[in-house]
């Protein structure tokens, strides 16, 4: 009569156990932060840039970046199907040699440290002038 009950308990106390090491494993103490953004308006287009840094203030997790994309949504009065958007992220990891073809290679953070990037975001008009007017800045 008892051994249902015992089993019962025992897979009780297994959920438990996944749900408390669940509930209680470490959470990502990453920091983002965004320096030297500059925004220029040429005749048809537009140029964002600036500097995303990623910290790690944690005195002794290391972080596993694995990939960093770029989603940009423009905002403004009217559709914006004709722009062309490009987008590239130019990684600057202290001790590594930059790429410059915007791939993103997986990178862990050590404690304390930083890396950085340096996102270029370019938005075209190549058919009309009047559409990229009407981005919001």
């Amino acid at each position: 009569m008892f051994e249902p009950i015992l089993i019962l308990t025992l897979i009780l106390f297994f959920f438990l156990c996944i749900e408390l090491k669940h509930k209680l494993r470490p959470f990502s103490p990453l920091l983002l932060t965004f320096s030297d953004w500059k925004i220029s308006n040429k005749n048809n287009s537009i140029d964002i840039n600036g500097w995303l840094i990623i910290k790690n203030p944690h005195p002794r997790m290391e972080i596993m970046v694995p990939e960093i994309k770029v989603k940009t949504i423009l905002l403004g009065k009217e559709g914006f199907e004709q722009i062309n958007i490009r987008t590239n992220i130019q990684t600057y990891h202290p001790g590594e040699k930059s790429r410059k073809d915007g791939y993103w290679p997986a990178y862990i953070v050590k404690c304390k440290e930083q890396t950085r990037a340096f996102v270029t975001i370019n938005l075209e008009d190549e058919q009309t002038l009047e559409l990229i007017s009407n981005v919001e800045n």
